[in-house]
């Protein structure tokens, strides 16, 4: 929210919460191995998840997790609303940053299978290699800190970070939404 307020204050644009969750490494709740979408469709990257050893199991356990995370921040955040209809519309997919892009992979597919006539990625900082895989599926990315090296977190590149709560979030939407209302 910090970066996609004020994004669509610039573009004068709608902002709406697309909420795709990662698969979370079981031992390692930063790290991910793929991401879940709204529509309870799911990828996971086989060669890490293999690479990790994690099961069958252990797979679906944490796509259920995920997948309930997604409907209980949708009910939330959104108040349970359907998405709104992007086909044939620019959309710009916001977030705090990349480091693996599993679930901004998840974002840009979802919106695409919707029929988004465009779509552009906007983030601070990521990784240059999860930047690339994306932007060979988007029609636009921009990113202004990119970084490499073997190992990068989001949290990396801000000098203050704090995970947001949802009330921060849902402050933001009514702050946002208040403004938009009185221009």
């Amino acid at each position: 929210m910090p970066v996609a307020v004020p994004v669509a204050e610039a573009l004068g644009a709608e902002l709406d919460l697309l909420i795709c969750r990662k698969l979370f490494i079981p031992w390692n709740r930063e790290a991910g191995f793929g991401a879940v979408r709204p529509d309870g469709r799911f990828f996971v990257e086989e060669a890490l998840a293999a690479m990790l050893g994690l099961t069958e199991r252990e797979i679906e356990a944490a796509i259920r997790e995920q997948l309930r995370e997604v409907e209980e921040r949708n009910k939330v955040l959104r108040g349970g609303r359907s998405l709104p209809d992007v086909a044939g519309r620019r959309v710009v997919l916001v977030d705090d940053g990349v480091a693996a892009g599993y679930t901004m992979r998840a974002a840009l597919a979802f919106v695409q299978e919707r029929g988004a006539g465009e779509t552009v990625i906007a983030v601070p900082t990521g990784h240059v290699r999860a930047l690339e895989i994306l932007a060979a599926g988007a029609d636009l990315v921009i990113c202004l800190n990119v970084r490499a090296g073997p190992v990068f977190a989001v949290a990396d590149a801000y000098r203050r970070w704090r995970d947001l709560t949802d009330e921060d979030v849902l402050a933001a939407l009514a702050r946002h939404q208040g403004q938009t209302r009185t221009q």
